[in-house]
Protein backbone atom coordinates (compact mmCIF):
# COMPACT_ATOMS: atom_id res chain seq x y z
CA UNK A 1 0.00 0.00 0.00
CA UNK A 2 3.13 2.23 0.71
CA UNK A 3 5.19 1.37 -2.28
CA UNK A 4 4.38 4.83 -4.26
CA UNK A 5 5.03 6.88 -1.23
CA UNK A 6 8.46 4.97 -0.88
CA UNK A 7 9.23 5.43 -4.41
CA UNK A 8 8.14 9.17 -5.04
CA UNK A 9 10.33 12.64 -3.14
CA UNK A 10 7.33 13.76 -0.51
CA UNK A 11 6.89 16.31 1.83
CA UNK A 12 4.92 15.46 4.62
CA UNK A 13 3.09 18.00 7.21
CA UNK A 14 3.31 16.29 10.56
CA UNK A 15 0.50 18.92 12.22
CA UNK A 16 -1.81 18.66 9.57
CA UNK A 17 -0.83 14.97 8.15
CA UNK A 18 -0.86 16.48 4.43
CA UNK A 19 1.44 15.02 2.06
CA UNK A 20 3.11 16.61 -0.79
CA UNK A 21 3.95 14.70 -3.50
CA UNK A 22 7.39 16.41 -5.73
CA UNK A 23 8.45 13.55 -7.97
CA UNK A 24 6.23 10.60 -8.42
CA UNK A 25 7.69 7.28 -9.23
CA UNK A 26 5.70 4.03 -9.22
CA UNK A 27 4.91 0.78 -11.48
CA UNK A 28 1.92 0.30 -13.39
CA UNK A 29 1.38 -3.32 -11.45
CA UNK A 30 -2.03 -4.16 -10.02
CA UNK A 31 -0.73 -6.01 -6.94
CA UNK A 32 -3.99 -8.45 -4.74
CA UNK A 33 -3.22 -9.69 -1.91
CA UNK A 34 -4.94 -12.48 -0.17
CA UNK A 35 -4.77 -14.47 3.14
CA UNK A 36 -5.63 -18.12 1.54
CA UNK A 37 -5.53 -19.57 5.19
CA UNK A 38 -2.51 -21.50 7.16
CA UNK A 39 -3.72 -24.58 6.22
CA UNK A 40 -4.71 -24.45 2.44
CA UNK A 41 -3.08 -26.80 -0.35
CA UNK A 42 -1.44 -25.47 -3.41
CA UNK A 43 -4.49 -25.92 -5.21
CA UNK A 44 -6.88 -24.19 -2.80
CA UNK A 45 -4.43 -21.34 -2.58
CA UNK A 46 -4.47 -21.22 -6.62
CA UNK A 47 -8.08 -21.07 -6.92
CA UNK A 48 -8.29 -18.46 -4.63
CA UNK A 49 -5.89 -16.39 -6.20
CA UNK A 50 -7.22 -17.74 -9.62
CA UNK A 51 -10.28 -15.35 -8.40
CA UNK A 52 -8.63 -12.09 -9.11
CA UNK A 53 -7.23 -12.64 -12.28
CA UNK A 54 -10.14 -12.13 -14.62
CA UNK A 55 -9.27 -13.46 -17.80
CA UNK A 56 -5.41 -12.90 -17.82
CA UNK A 57 -2.98 -15.34 -18.01
CA UNK A 58 -1.22 -16.04 -14.77
CA UNK A 59 2.64 -16.51 -13.69
CA UNK A 60 2.99 -18.98 -10.61
CA UNK A 61 6.07 -19.35 -9.23
CA UNK A 62 6.37 -21.40 -6.51
CA UNK A 63 8.76 -19.94 -3.16
CA UNK A 64 11.25 -22.59 -2.53
CA UNK A 65 13.42 -22.74 -5.54
CA UNK A 66 15.95 -19.84 -7.08
CA UNK A 67 16.55 -19.87 -10.75
CA UNK A 68 17.82 -17.34 -13.87
CA UNK A 69 14.54 -18.46 -15.87
CA UNK A 70 13.46 -15.38 -18.05
CA UNK A 71 10.13 -15.09 -17.26
CA UNK A 72 9.55 -13.03 -20.45
CA UNK A 73 10.85 -15.77 -22.28
CA UNK A 74 8.38 -18.17 -20.67
CA UNK A 75 5.58 -15.37 -21.32
CA UNK A 76 6.42 -15.48 -25.09
CA UNK A 77 6.68 -19.73 -24.99
CA UNK A 78 3.58 -19.53 -23.46
CA UNK A 79 1.98 -17.15 -25.74
CA UNK A 80 3.38 -18.77 -28.75
CA UNK A 81 2.31 -22.42 -28.05
CA UNK A 82 -1.87 -21.48 -27.98
CA UNK A 83 -2.20 -23.69 -24.70
CA UNK A 84 -3.73 -23.62 -21.67
CA UNK A 85 -0.31 -24.24 -19.24
CA UNK A 86 3.04 -23.64 -19.94
CA UNK A 87 5.52 -24.92 -16.86
CA UNK A 88 9.53 -24.23 -17.26
CA UNK A 89 11.21 -27.44 -16.68
CA UNK A 90 15.21 -28.03 -15.46
CA UNK A 91 17.35 -30.59 -15.50
CA UNK A 92 17.29 -32.33 -12.31
CA UNK A 93 19.35 -31.81 -9.06
CA UNK A 94 19.25 -35.62 -8.32
CA UNK A 95 16.44 -35.56 -5.53
CA UNK A 96 13.14 -34.59 -8.15
CA UNK A 97 10.48 -36.53 -9.45
CA UNK A 98 11.65 -36.18 -13.68
CA UNK A 99 8.67 -35.69 -16.19
CA UNK A 100 8.24 -36.58 -19.70
CA UNK A 101 8.25 -34.01 -22.60
CA UNK A 102 8.75 -34.94 -26.07
CA UNK A 103 10.53 -33.25 -28.66
CA UNK A 104 8.19 -30.44 -29.34
CA UNK A 105 7.99 -29.86 -25.88
CA UNK A 106 4.47 -30.80 -24.84
CA UNK A 107 3.89 -32.71 -21.39
CA UNK A 108 3.54 -36.40 -21.67
CA UNK A 109 3.35 -37.14 -17.85
CA UNK A 110 5.78 -38.53 -14.65
CA UNK A 111 6.96 -41.19 -16.76
CA UNK A 112 10.37 -40.36 -17.11
CA UNK A 113 12.50 -39.37 -20.17
CA UNK A 114 14.18 -40.05 -22.87
CA UNK A 115 17.12 -37.78 -23.87
CA UNK A 116 18.09 -36.28 -20.87
CA UNK A 117 15.83 -35.77 -17.84
CA UNK A 118 13.32 -32.39 -17.21
CA UNK A 119 11.72 -31.69 -13.57
CA UNK A 120 9.01 -29.21 -13.03
CA UNK A 121 11.37 -25.98 -12.03
CA UNK A 122 8.24 -24.21 -10.64
CA UNK A 123 7.60 -21.58 -12.86
CA UNK A 124 4.11 -21.41 -14.73
CA UNK A 125 1.96 -19.51 -17.09
CA UNK A 126 -1.59 -20.40 -16.61
CA UNK A 127 -4.98 -19.69 -18.92
CA UNK A 128 -8.35 -18.97 -16.72
CA UNK A 129 -9.25 -22.22 -18.17
CA UNK A 130 -6.32 -23.86 -16.31
CA UNK A 131 -7.99 -22.74 -12.76
CA UNK A 132 -11.10 -24.26 -14.73
CA UNK A 133 -9.80 -27.57 -14.70
CA UNK A 134 -8.18 -27.06 -10.98
CA UNK A 135 -11.43 -26.25 -9.74
CA UNK A 136 -13.24 -29.52 -10.67
CA UNK A 137 -10.28 -31.35 -9.72
CA UNK A 138 -11.27 -30.54 -6.40
CA UNK A 139 -13.04 -33.03 -3.97
CA UNK A 140 -12.29 -35.36 -6.53
CA UNK A 141 -10.13 -38.54 -6.65
CA UNK A 142 -7.62 -36.49 -8.84
CA UNK A 143 -3.90 -37.00 -10.04
CA UNK A 144 -1.29 -35.70 -7.93
CA UNK A 145 -0.04 -32.83 -9.22
CA UNK A 146 -1.45 -29.79 -10.60
CA UNK A 147 0.36 -30.36 -14.23
CA UNK A 148 -1.75 -33.38 -14.55
CA UNK A 149 -4.59 -32.34 -13.35
CA UNK A 150 -4.63 -29.67 -16.26
CA UNK A 151 -3.39 -32.39 -18.39
CA UNK A 152 -6.45 -34.31 -18.00
CA UNK A 153 -8.39 -32.07 -20.20
CA UNK A 154 -6.26 -29.84 -22.20
CA UNK A 155 -2.53 -29.81 -23.52
CA UNK A 156 0.37 -28.56 -21.27
CA UNK A 157 3.16 -27.39 -22.78
CA UNK A 158 6.87 -27.27 -21.57
CA UNK A 159 9.33 -24.49 -21.60
CA UNK A 160 12.68 -25.97 -20.95
CA UNK A 161 15.25 -23.84 -19.59
CA UNK A 162 18.61 -25.17 -19.05
CA UNK A 163 20.46 -22.25 -17.34
CA UNK A 164 20.35 -22.66 -13.39
CA UNK A 165 17.69 -23.70 -10.98
CA UNK A 166 17.62 -25.52 -7.71
CA UNK A 167 15.10 -25.98 -4.92
CA UNK A 168 15.72 -24.77 -1.60
CA UNK A 169 14.10 -28.10 0.20
CA UNK A 170 17.02 -28.84 2.74
CA UNK A 171 19.71 -27.03 4.91
CA UNK A 172 21.87 -28.69 2.87
CA UNK A 173 20.33 -26.70 -0.43
CA UNK A 174 19.90 -23.25 1.50
CA UNK A 175 23.88 -23.53 2.74
CA UNK A 176 24.99 -24.07 -0.51
CA UNK A 177 23.30 -21.44 -1.98
CA UNK A 178 24.02 -18.96 0.71
CA UNK A 179 27.47 -19.42 -0.20
CA UNK A 180 26.82 -18.95 -3.67
CA UNK A 181 25.33 -15.37 -2.64
CA UNK A 182 28.62 -14.55 -0.42
CA UNK A 183 30.95 -15.32 -2.59
CA UNK A 184 29.05 -13.07 -5.43
CA UNK A 185 28.20 -16.14 -7.71
CA UNK A 186 25.02 -16.70 -7.09
CA UNK A 187 23.67 -17.16 -10.35
CA UNK A 188 20.28 -16.44 -10.13
CA UNK A 189 20.80 -12.52 -9.69
CA UNK A 190 20.36 -11.55 -13.10
CA UNK A 191 19.03 -7.78 -11.68
CA UNK A 192 21.32 -5.00 -11.57
CA UNK A 193 21.78 -3.16 -8.47
CA UNK A 194 20.50 0.55 -8.69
Amino acid sequence: MNFYIYQSDITVDLLTNHIEVHRKQTEGWKVCILDTGLNSSILERLLMAGECLGREPALVVYGDCLSDIDIGKLAEAHRGAGCAATFAVAHPTGRNETLSVDGDGWYQGMEGAEGGAWVNACSMMLEPEAFGCLRESMGKQSPKNLIDCIALEHKVKAYRHSGFWSPVETVRDKTWLESLWMAGKAPWKVWEEK
